[in-house]
């Protein structure tokens, strides 16, 4: 039973790389979109003015129009094709996670996803696309630009936490960024490392059958 011995109460799940196939970086996403990223382009994705304006991005702080404009400028590619970058990034989601969800529920165990994202990949990830995931599996769905925090910040962490009402050791995530588990971790979570290359649905299904058999 949820809750008995240790047993979560709540799995929470990242998106990207856990649920959804995302693009390794922008080189890929820019060859599924059909854009060439010349090294000028390249050099000008890849630094600190970038990882700040992802951030500004993924906490709501900075829509979609001014993020492509932004991006634009580092980079020396139109807004236009930025955008399609952006949109190519998220691929399909993985086989198998669904059914776990689903499994879960009907054990009486809640469900969630805490996401560093931006409002163009919600979009799609809520469409009828082949990025589309059934979010309905999703008991509690927490995204970084809805809740204006995002991880590895302890206050996505803390977000999750107070809507939930769950305690922090009866959280069980998955994620596959090192640094958002060790801040998971640092707040007492069951955090595990996902490896999105070597199939994320089993690895998920091994921390949970000690659980749940």
């Amino acid at each position: 039973m949820p809750g008995e011995d240790g047993a979560p109460e709540l799995v929470c799940f990242d998106l990207g790389g856990v649920v959804v196939r995302i693009a390794s970086g922008w080189a890929e996403a820019a060859r599924r979109a059909g854009v060439m990223l010349p090294p000028s382009a390249a050099a000008g994705i890849d630094g600190r003015s970038m990882a700040q304006l992802i951030e500004q991005h993924e906490t709501g702080r900075l829509d979609e129009n001014a993020f492509d404009r932004a991006v634009a400028v580092l980079s020396g590619l139109r807004a236009d094709r930025i955008a399609a970058i952006h949109e190519a990034w998220l691929i399909e989601p993985y086989e198998g996670i669904g059914r776990i969800l689903t499994s879960l529920r009907c054990r009486g165990i809640a469900t969630a996803c805490l996401s560093n994202t931006s409002a163009r990949h919600w979009r799609l990830i809520h469409g009828d696309g082949p990025q589309r995931v059934t979010m309905a599996l999703f008991d509690h769905r927490f995204a970084s630009h809805l809740i204006g925090a995002m991880k590895p910040d302890e206050a996505s962490f803390a977000h999750v936490e107070r809507a939930t009402g769950i305690q922090p050791t009866r959280i069980l995530f998955f994620d596959d960024n090192p640094a958002n588990i060790t801040a998971a971790t640092a707040r007492g979570w069951q955090a595990h490392l996902i490896d999105p290359r070597a199939d994320p649905a089993r690895q998920v299904r091994h921390v949970v059958g000690r659980w749940l058999g």
